[in-house]
């Protein structure tokens, strides 16, 4: 049997959630676990009354809003469950999450003194191991917590989820940060036609050096990111969806179903149909 790589969790150790005060997953005030999640997992109309924040340790996917405005989340990104607020998320490759979530009461706080709002429900936070192994921690109190000490520990997991917030704040505000915004507006409203130059006006820079900078950064020019975004969402829709070719190409802003076809298939080598029988 081979043996795990030095320092690398093993996930099955790690898989386990708690539910305290309150019945069943949605129903609990006060939960915390790490759960397991296959390759093109999706959740639609995800409604839950609690507010809760889920980090992505390695995967990465789609976030849809309330008013079906989408997030790209990459690997090392915090996503937010706003109570009573619908919400669909589609997860790539199969892998695991972390979840931690309080009472509707925690996040009126957090709105009102500007730490969180719905406007921002994906936040890149980095992390990796190091942050499971808190969710982990967290997960363990709450177990072993007796109900008078229960106060207490939401005041510990409230904390725990400021700092996420926090960390999502400033991650960001380093010199990479223009292109972590460039990025976040290349993977929004995919089906709207972007003028990249006011993509590089918007983060002010210059377009030549915006290019360059992007392209350091991302290892592809903004021009082929956001297409490859566009196609990454169209499989999502395919494997998923039960809409025509011609639906998902004027979903995502193409003229018709023949230019989004062989846009498709220069990008994932086989056309719309084929990929959706090998995966639908």
């Amino acid at each position: 049997m081979a043996e795990k790589p030095p320092g690398r969790l093993d996930d099955e150790d790690l898989l386990g959630s708690v539910h305290r005060i309150g019945q069943g997953s949605k129903g609990s005030q006060m939960r915390c676990g790490i759960v397991r999640t296959p390759a093109n997992y999706v959740e639609r109309k995800f409604v839950t009354p609690q507010y809760a924040v889920v980090f992505l340790p390695r995967s990465s996917g789609w976030y849809t809003d309330h008013r079906g405005r989408e997030y790209r989340m990459e690997a090392g990104c915090l996503f937010q469950r706003f109570p009573s607020r619908p919400h669909q998320i589609h997860i790539e490759k199969q892998s695991m999450h972390c979840f931690i979530g309080v009472p509707c009461q925690v996040f009126e706080l957090f709105s009102l003194t500007g730490l969180t709002h719905p406007e921002r429900p994906v936040l890149p936070i980095g992390g990796g191991e190091e942050l499971v192994c808190r969710f982990v921690r967290i997960r363990e109190e709450l177990r072993a917590q007796p109900e008078e000490g229960l106060a207490r520990m939401l005041l510990r997991m409230q904390e725990f989820i400021a700092e996420l917030l926090e960390r999502g704040r400033t991650k960001g505000s380093g010199a990479s940060e223009p292109i972590a915004t460039a990025m976040q507006l290349l993977n929004e409203d995919l089906a709207r036609r972007l003028h990249l130059p006011d993509v590089a006006r918007r983060v002010n820079m210059s377009y030549s050096l915006f290019r360059k900078r992007f392209l350091e950064r991302a290892g592809t020019s903004p021009g082929d990111y956001r297409i490859r975004r566009r196609i990454e969402r169209a499989m999502a829709l395919l494997t998923k969806e039960t809409l025509l070719v011609k639906e998902i190409a004027a979903q995502l802003g193409y003229p018709d179903e023949y230019a989004f076809s062989a846009q498709f298939k220069k990008v994932a080598g086989v056309s719309p149909t084929v990929f959706r029988q090998r995966h639908g």
